[in-house]
């Protein structure tokens, strides 16, 4: 199969937005189910059409007649546009704006805190590597067991001011955006 035979990929919603885009479609069929109708009420209450009435000022005949109308272009696959090729990137931004517009920010009080904890957080990893590199320098390098004890305990503590940093960045980055 080459590149050109394969179908270019439907949209997929993110997980966590599949209830809106469920609820747009079952209001899109709801809207769609309603213009049937009204169609098929204004059909009824119509007067039916002779076939003189069929025929145009110039001459060529009606493409539909009252019982054969086209899909309106409302009825188009999900995902794609009346003409069949994909939905436009318009669509799609507009769509996931509206989503954006409905989702509820986080209360200030709550940002206070993620921004207090993550500078905490990162002045404990800088105080541990600093605290870490004056125990390793001070130790007695003429002492075998305790220069072998003062380095695995600089060691694992410059470990842990390293997970401290990282937990402050990533709180940093999750809440900052």
């Amino acid at each position: 199969m080459t590149p050109d035979d394969r179908q270019a990929p439907r949209f997929e919603p993110p997980p966590w937005e599949v209830e809106a885009f469920e609820r747009f479609r079952s209001e899109r069929a709801r809207a769609r189910a309603a213009a049937e109708l009204e169609d098929a009420f204004r059909q009824v209450k119509a007067p039916p059409q002779t076939p003189a009435a069929a025929i145009t000022a110039d001459g060529g005949d009606q493409s539909s007649l009252a019982g054969e109308s086209s899909p309106p272009p409302s009825e188009a696959v999900y995902g794609e546009t009346p003409g069949g090729g994909p939905v436009p990137e318009a669509r799609i931004d507009a769509m996931l704006a509206e989503l954006r517009a409905q989702e509820t920010p986080g209360p200030r009080a709550s940002q206070t805190l993620v921004y207090g904890s993550a500078a905490f957080l990162g002045t404990l990893g800088v105080f541990m590597v600093v605290f870490a590199i004056t125990m390793y320098s001070r130790a007695n390098p003429s002492g075998g067991p305790a220069m072998m004890l003062a380095a695995m305990t600089s060691l694992i503590m410059l470990l842990a001011a390293a997970g401290c940093i990282a937990g402050a960045v990533v709180l940093y980055r999750k809440h900052h955006q």
